[in-house]
């Protein structure tokens, strides 16, 4: 009896290992940024430090959005919408998410307000599953927001802090 529980065991912590295994080989496979892309927005302009991809303005950097990316999308594919962001005086954050997933790094807007101190008022926003992560931060964090509303015409949640 004791060698069949141990055989029952044994296998199933060796199934839990493949699928593991499986869900992050496949989650490691991910919609990388086109080369369309670096034509607009170039290699040079993404900044990449503090677990993010950051695109800061030259003026008014007091506004911040935390952009949510979708499901395996890598955070430098939406380099081009931070930068047009950017240029209307956003500094925009991009959080590098683990197994590109943002449902598992929810609390990564926090963690840009702390990197960002001067950014005095934050968005969140999410692409796809991405907004399904900002809505289930700003739930999380309900008694700090100003206002949340999302639109139907364009998938995101907004959010801003009080001070």
């Amino acid at each position: 009896m004791k060698k069949v529980i141990k055989y029952i065991l044994v296998s199933i912590f060796a199934l839990m290992i493949i699928a593991f295994g499986g869900f992050y080989i496949w989650s490691e496979q991910t919609y990388k940024p086109s080369d369309e892309l670096y034509a607009l927005v170039g290699k040079g302009d993404i900044k990449k430090e503090n677990g993010f991809v950051t695109f800061e303005p030259t003026k008014n950097k007091k506004v911040g959005i935390v952009l949510y990316p979708g499901a395996k999308v890598e955070p430098e594919a939406y380099g081009y919408y931070a930068k047009e962001l950017a240029k209307e005086g956003y500094t925009v954050v991009i959080p590098d998410v683990r197994f590109n997933f943002a449902l598992f790094d929810k609390n990564k807007a926090t963690e840009a307000k702390d990197a960002y101190p001067a950014v005095e008022k934050w968005y969140v926003a999410g692409h796809s599953l991405g907004g399904v992560a900002a809505t289930a931060y700003a739930y999380k964090i309900q008694k700090r927001w100003k206002g949340l509303s999302s639109s139907v015409h364009i998938p995101v949640t907004r959010m801003t802090f009080q001070k």
